[in-house]
């Protein structure tokens, strides 16, 4: 009955805003329609969303794009987000903080966040990516930070990290890494604590 009740406020929002609104208009509407909060700065500018514990999917996540100053973004538990709303994200956006812990982030989903090169902590554990979707974090250069725990990840996707050298802390904890494996990253990344 709740989650009625919740979509029902969605979409007179959405009917109400039309096409009267504009697109930064229409995403704060969305936020707060599924109960998640923003933060701005003294400027007004949107610099962090939290939409944990919500039902909010990819709808939110790709309206979120026409505000490339957040820098932080709380998707913990909202369980709806494949990652796939971040393509309408520009590749230059300001995002450093990504927490997506318990969604339904994918391989494609981690594909579009690989664009992100100003990610400094990203949270990605008890979610659906495989080995198959490290390859994209390789790109991510300025990368300290690094939750990959209670994934299915093994040793053949973890050498995909081996160039993350700004990489301090990595969580690798219930993964299918072995303890070769986790030496052989070790050996790689000396400087990075790697939880396992």
């Amino acid at each position: 009955m709740r989650r009625f009740a919740q979509l029902a406020v969605i979409v007179c929002v959405l009917l109400t805003l039309g096409c009267k609104a504009t697109p930064e208009e229409q995403a704060l509407e969305l936020v707060a329609a599924y109960g998640g909060e923003v933060r701005t700065d003294a400027g007004g500018q949107v610099t962090a969303v939290d939409l944990s514990d919500t039902p909010a999917g990819d709808d939110v996540i790709a309206a979120l794009g026409v505000f490339p100053t957040i820098r932080t973004l709380n998707c913990t538990n909202a369980g709806r987000i494949s990652g796939q709303g971040f393509s309408a994200w520009s590749s230059d956006a300001s995002i450093e903080s990504l927490y997506l812990v318990s969604t339904a982030l994918d391989d494609a989903g981690l594909h579009q966040i690989g664009r992100f090169s100003s990610l400094k902590t990203l949270q990605l554990g008890h979610t659906k990516i495989t080995d198959a979707g490290l390859p994209a974090v390789d790109h991510l250069s300025n990368l300290e930070t690094l939750s990959l725990s209670n994934t299915a990840v093994t040793d053949a996707g973890l050498i995909s990290l081996r160039d993350l050298r700004k990489l301090s802390t990595l969580m690798i904890r219930d993964t299918g890494a072995s303890p070769r494996g986790v030496l052989e990253l070790r050996r790689m990344l000396p400087e990075a604590r790697i939880l396992k």
